[in-house]
């Protein structure tokens, strides 16, 4: 049986838009941003192994819904599937030192901008972990 929520946060509203920030290297990244007005609230949300899909599109709608500034950065630079094997494949050429050092620090450079902390959050991504 499915527990019912307490919040009205609607699945269909989208908050967010795609932007684009900078890594510390001078790179360029996509994400997917959505703001809660006004907040100095922000979290990281990273990616499943799916990639940066609707899916989680939708976490960062919900948080922004719910006073949270959320950027989620594509880690996978485009690329999202939801074919499992192609998802291991993803995930496993995934350059982990890069995402963490340069494509999630930009992430937090980015949504910190504005003010306050940033939280950082991850979705599974069966188990990898950074170096």
């Amino acid at each position: 049986m499915r527990r019912q929520s307490s919040h009205r946060y609607e699945r269909s509203i989208v908050i967010g838009q795609t932007v684009h920030f900078t890594t510390p290297n001078g790179g360029q990244v996509a994400g997917y941003l959505a703001r809660a007005g006004g907040s100095a609230k922000n979290v990281i949300v990273l990616q499943e192994w799916w990639g940066l899909n609707k899916q989680i599109c939708g976490v960062c709608d919900r948080f922004a819904a719910t006073g949270f500034n959320a950027l989620a950065p594509d880690l996978y630079k485009g690329r999202v599937t939801e074919n499992a094997d192609e998802a291991s494949h993803l995930m496993s050429g995934l350059d982990w030192t890069g995402a963490v050092e340069q494509d999630v620090r930009g992430a937090v450079k980015y949504i910190k901008a504005n003010g306050g902390k940033a939280a950082v959050m991850g979705l599974s991504c069966r188990q990898q972990r950074a170096p």
